[in-house]
């Protein structure tokens, strides 16, 4: 199953759902995957909260068309559903205030980097 993509969060954070959007993206163009193809293939590895919210989501919409989704419209619902504009602000209020204060370099840098990932959507 080496072509598969990385399997999904249970209750994801921000940053967990960014990463794992990176993530199946570079699979999904390593294969060339169709806009079809990628979205049939993350809905497949939904676990728990998120699967539940698909459910939902699949319920709520015409019959049939959830599963017709391209990926761009599905990831448009999955960072609305997880990504709060709310969320955005904090952590770009966190971003522009970070300080290295008592942590290590690296433990700003990778803060850094976790924030800044998150703060151009």
């Amino acid at each position: 199953m080496e072509s598969m993509p990385p399997s999904s969060f249970g209750t994801p954070t921000p940053v967990e759902v960014m990463d794992w959007i990176s993530r199946n993206e570079m699979v999904f163009e390593s294969y060339d995957y169709s806009n079809r193809q990628r979205t049939v293939l993350a809905v497949r590895q939904l676990k728990t909260e998120v699967l539940r919210w698909w459910k939902l989501l699949a319920d709520i919409t015409t019959k049939g068309e959830a599963n017709k989704m391209s990926w761009v419209d599905f990831l448009l619902h999955l960072k609305r559903e997880y990504y709060s504009k709310q969320v955005f602000l904090d952590i770009n209020n966190e971003f522009h205030n970070l300080k290295k204060g008592k942590m290590s370099v690296s433990e700003y840098v990778a803060s850094f980097i976790e924030k800044m990932k998150l703060v151009p959507f």
